[in-house]
């Protein structure tokens, strides 16, 4: 018997909304190197002391109260840069790694001018986002959220550290989400206006600036129509709905046209930059990979593993009674519809196995849009079959979440 509870699914509860919402995914921000430095020994003592100057004046601003997040991202990619001249080769020859990040100390002037594209989305809303705090952090986030992923699938719990890390980083995203939402940006949510493809643009454009990989001219052209384009079909796409559509209809159709966003963002892209943004250990996962469709169901759901179909139709039949209080005279034909709904659920969806980090909310995005797809045909023939009263009807059509169905645990990779 797996374990599976109604606050499993409905709450949707992750790692990543626990350390934090938007606990994710892409960049290092390992400074780049001293290319003016030499072998002298003024050249070799100067970053120590860039370093214990840049740290001292970090803290004293952090105790004074006097640093906006801003100042402070700005203030540890200082610090960044200045470790990592101390740990550059001194000849700068060919025996040096590139740096990865900030090698065009001009960047930060660059990307504070933003937005880049899709200036005017959104009645001017994008303009109120700190675009530097943006790539800086989630470039930041890359390298702490690899980290943690390795950990969940090893079946440990993360340190104090790196959950330290998430929440710092997390904090200044989590702002632009909620200028984004308070200013009307559409989607489900924060997440939903987080992945807008005008902020996701910009977003992309910031990040890689900030990992020293901008876009070229072309590249950047290609965005702007593609990011263009994508507006024009979600606008089409919400203008389209009639009252009856389900909510979690709308998310899926949300979900799959930022899927295909993302898909032509990505085509733009050289391999190295797909990387920087979405690296391939937590591609496509929900709450790790900020540049994903799968952002979109954070906090709409969470994973739960049946053992077979007989599992499926009983516990999902005591929950949905619960869930909608279809008691009564309604029991009974809710658990034959369930019943009915279960013998037709995709196998494969059954047959992939509850990996450890979906079992912690990581959920590959697309095999978390199919089992909102089979939720919705539930949702569709409670709706149809039953003889509900308006009450009922109207929170089976709000709904927005969805059971994400597994296997039995496993390690199968997805």
């Amino acid at each position: 018997m797996t374990t599976n509870t109604m606050a499993g699914w409905i709450g949707g509860l992750v790692l990543g909304a626990a350390i934090g919402w938007l606990a994710a995914a892409a960049g290092a921000v390992d400074g780049g190197g001293d290319e003016a430095a030499d072998a002298d020994d003024a050249a070799l003592t100067r970053p120590w002391e860039d370093v214990s100057r840049l740290e001292k004046e970090l803290r004293g601003a952090r105790r004074q109260g006097r640093a906006t997040a801003r100042d402070l991202a700005i203030a540890r990619q200082d610090i960044d840069d200045a470790r990592a001249a101390v740990a550059a080769p001194a000849s700068g020859g060919e025996g040096a790694p590139p740096p990865e990040t900030g090698s065009d100390p001009a960047w930060r002037s660059r990307v504070a001018a933003y937005p880049a594209f899709a200036k005017e989305a959104h009645g001017g809303a994008l303009k109120g986002i700190d675009w530097v705090s943006v790539g800086t952090n989630i470039s930041s986030m890359r390298p702490v959220f690899v980290e943690l992923a390795k950990t969940l699938g090893q079946g440990d719990n993360p340190s104090p550290e790196v959950a330290g890390k998430l929440q710092e980083y997390n904090g200044p995203l989590i702002t632009a989400a909620l200028t984004l939402e308070r200013a009307g940006v559409p989607g489900s949510g924060r997440s939903g206006a987080f992945t807008d493809p005008a902020f996701m643009v910009n977003a992309m454009a910031a990040t890689l600036e900030a990992h020293g990989m901008p876009l070229n001219e072309e590249q950047q052209g290609t965005l702007d129509r593609i990011g263009a384009d994508h507006l024009r079909r979600d606008d089409l796409r919400r203008s389209g709905y009639e009252d009856s559509v389900l909510e979690l209809t709308k998310v899926c159709d949300e979900a799959d046209l930022k899927g295909a966003f993302f898909d032509a963002a990505f085509d733009v892209l050289t391999s190295a930059q797909a990387e920087a943004l979405s690296p391939e250990s937590i591609r496509g996962r929900r709450s790790a990979d900020l540049f994903n469709e799968a952002l979109v169901w954070v906090g709409r759901g969470g994973s739960r593993s049946f053992a077979d179909r007989s599992e499926l139709a009983t516990e999902m039949g005591d929950q949905v009674v619960r869930l909608f209080r279809l008691e009564g005279d309604l029991h009974e034909a809710t658990r034959d519809l369930v019943a009915q709904w279960s013998a037709n659920v995709p196998q494969a969806l059954l047959d992939t196995p509850l990996d450890p980090l979906s079992r912690r909310g990581m959920m590959v995005g697309e095999h978390i849009v199919a089992s909102a797809r089979q939720f919705v045909s539930l949702l569709e023939a409670l709706l149809q079959d039953l003889d509900l009263d308006e009450a009922t009807a109207a929170r089976i059509r709000s709904f927005g979440k969805t059971p994400v169905i597994y296997g039995p645990p496993g390690d199968g990779g997805q």
